[in-house]
């Protein structure tokens, strides 16, 4: 956690004809990113829900967060 009480989550999808991915890569890809602007903490969903009007649905993702329905994975920076 920041100083500020919050760090943010990002969520992500893959195609499945992808390689499979981890928090520590995807985390070490983002190099042009400042490391205090990386998110610390991943969950990788099938699909991101979206709203009527195509925006992320965050009511959605933030309620399956709290009732745990998906896992979340940390960086070893966090």
């Amino acid at each position: 956690e920041s100083y500020w009480g919050q760090r943010p989550l990002c969520v992500v999808t893959m195609h499945p004809w992808a390689d499979p991915a981890t928090a520590e890569g995807l985390y070490a890809e983002l190099t042009s990113v400042p490391e205090w602007k990386r998110p610390d903490h991943w969950a990788f969903l099938a699909e991101i829900p979206r709203t009527s009007v195509g925006k992320f649905d965050k009511r959605t993702l933030r309620r399956w967060y709290a009732q745990g329905r998906f896992e979340v994975s940390s960086t070893s920076r966090s």
